[in-house]
């Protein structure tokens, strides 16, 4: 009889302990919302050109390719949501805001006119969706989806009183990116996340005051950006 007793605690308690377990893993795992901001260093590639045969105020004199580069720190917010799948896997939207303002300048002559060329990028914002697992309170993703930037370009010929020509044009592109974070403290994540930013190839006209004057206009870009961000992220649980 006590021994009977003796095996049917010790059946009791198991079912006990494993319904803590469980209910602890579904505390863990439960679907959620999430908030925060990011902190990180971005570098940038600028492809520009200009059509084979053009002579506008501000074409090209040595090729019609050319590559201007940069690197920024970067502020960002990120907001989105977790929906947790069977075996740990979970899966979400997120949005995320990159205050980049970026100004790339290079000074050159490969322009004709023009002393002083700049590239400058907006704010960049982002729609992806992850997926990823949770381990032991670390949880690693994947992460793709769109990007949409604002694309500045001035032509300068560096004197006062000169030309300058200007263009600005929203670009389009993808992302992808990888990632991971754990928890510090209840409710508060601390993780790092890598991310590839490619815009679309797109064209953009300066508006310069003096293609009609003895050039063959339009004075026409070829703008192909890219962005690479590197930033450690805190994120509130809500």
């Amino acid at each position: 009889m006590i021994t009977k007793l003796v095996g049917r605690l010790k059946f009791i308690s198991a079912i006990v302990a494993t319904s803590l377990l469980l209910i602890q893993a579904q505390s863990v795992l439960a679907d959620n919302f999430y908030a925060g901001v990011d902190l990180g260093n971005s570098k940038t590639k600028t492809t520009q050109s200009t059509p084979d045969n053009s002579l506008t105020h501000y074409y090209l004199t040595t090729a019609n390719v050319f590559d201007i580069t940069g690197e920024d720190k970067t502020f960002g917010f990120h907001f989105g949501y977790n929906h947790y799948l069977s075996n740990s896997f979970f899966i979400g939207p997120e949005f995320r805001l990159i205050k980049n303002n970026q100004d790339v300048g290079k000074e050159q002559a490969r322009f004709a006119a023009t002393n002083d060329y700049t590239v400058k990028y907006d704010d960049v914002k982002t729609l992806v969706l992850r997926f990823g697992v949770v381990e032991n309170k670390i949880s690693y993703y994947l992460l793709g989806g769109l990007a949409q930037s604002n694309i500045y370009i001035k032509a300068d010929e560096g004197a006062a009183g000169v030309h300058v020509g200007e263009s600005q044009a929203k670009h389009i592109g993808s992302v992808m990116g990888i990632g991971t974070e754990t928890t510090i403290l209840e409710n508060i994540l601390l993780g790092i996340q890598y991310a590839e930013i490619s815009f679309k190839n797109r064209t953009q006209t300066l508006n310069d005051c003096c293609s009609g004057s003895g050039y063959e206009g339009p004075d026409v870009v070829s703008v192909n950006p890219n962005i690479r961000t590197l930033s450690i992220r805190a994120s509130y649980l809500f």
